[in-house]
């Protein structure tokens, strides 16, 4: 059994039962991707305030947490599908094991929860507890000794002119391995011939670790690209290499021509990614 917690008042746990324990094989702590989004209140200099803070803490981070890998800040862009808000942060998070988790939750809920908690959303009933939307997803292995599908290039974040959030949904009939394993098969074609796809990572949410709960067959997807030029030909050789021999495993959009997609697009803010963690080893960079 895993655990994570993401703020004091919020546990995200999978329990299972006796019988499913066996069957279970946790991945690697170090392959959850965590997507955790929050928002601040619209009120005069609440966002300044709270982004502003997060940049002190962001680099506190970089500094003192060694076992947090990728902690990258975004804001939406607006509009998105479906649309998104400008009080919206979005931060992607990975860290090297339970310790390094709780060693950097303890940080944040004492430099920002703590103090600046009344200026986000709050839940219901509970003023200075901020709402949060959060996915825990597991990075694809085809198999256990395998390394996990999908890269970040060094300087990533800092370089793209595209950056994504993007989910897409099997049907429950589809063939989820046979799926899966095209698109491992897919993000090493991007890796080895699309120079200017900076990042692709496909993850599966965790059952039970995911707030609102996670539709079956959901896929969560983080890319970036490093100019429009670069986003066309990735999608040109998606469709061509990937999706076509795939487009039926897909829940189809309202008008049934083509998969239904959610995309939020990202504007970079903050962060860094450890240089373990590219493709390469290589050294952040920044503009």
């Amino acid at each position: 059994m895993r655990c994570k917690s993401l703020v004091s008042t919020v546990v995200l746990c999978l329990c299972l039962g006796a019988g499913n324990a066996a069957a279970f094989q946790a991945a690697p702590y170090s392959d959850t991707l965590m997507f955790v989004d929050w928002w601040v209140q619209d009120k005069p200099d609440y966002r300044k305030t709270v982004l502003d803070a997060l940049k002190t803490f962001t680099s506190s981070v970089k500094t003192g947490e060694p076992g947090t890998r990728i902690y990258l800040l975004y804001t939406p862009k607006v509009p998105s599908q479906p649309p998104a808000g400008t009080g919206q942060i979005i931060f992607v998070e990975n860290y090297q094991d339970e310790q390094a988790f709780n060693t950097h939750l303890n940080n944040f809920n004492a430099a920002i929860r703590n103090r600046f908690g009344g200026l986000f959303v709050p839940v219901p009933n509970s003023a200075l507890d901020p709402f949060i939307q959060v996915t825990n997803a597991d990075r694809y292995r085809s198999s256990p000794t395998a390394p996990p599908a999908g890269y970040i290039r060094p300087g990533a974040p800092h370089r793209a002119a595209i950056t994504q959030n993007v989910r897409w949904w099997l049907k429950p009939t589809a063939n989820r391995q046979k799926v899966l394993q095209d698109l491992a098969k897919f993000a090493a074609f991007c890796e080895r011939e699309e120079p200017g796809t900076l990042i692709y990572l496909f993850s599966l949410p965790e059952e039970g670790q995911v707030w609102p709960p996670a539709n079956d067959g959901e896929i969560v997807f983080m890319a970036a690209y490093e100019s429009q030029a670069a986003f066309d030909h990735h999608v040109d050789n998606w469709n061509k290499l990937f999706l076509d021999p795939n487009k039926d495993a897909f829940v189809t959009s309202p008008d049934g021509d083509y998969p239904f997609i959610q995309v939020l697009d990202l504007e970079f803010f903050d962060g860094f990614v450890r240089p373990e963690v590219t493709t390469g080893g290589g050294s952040e960079e920044k503009p």
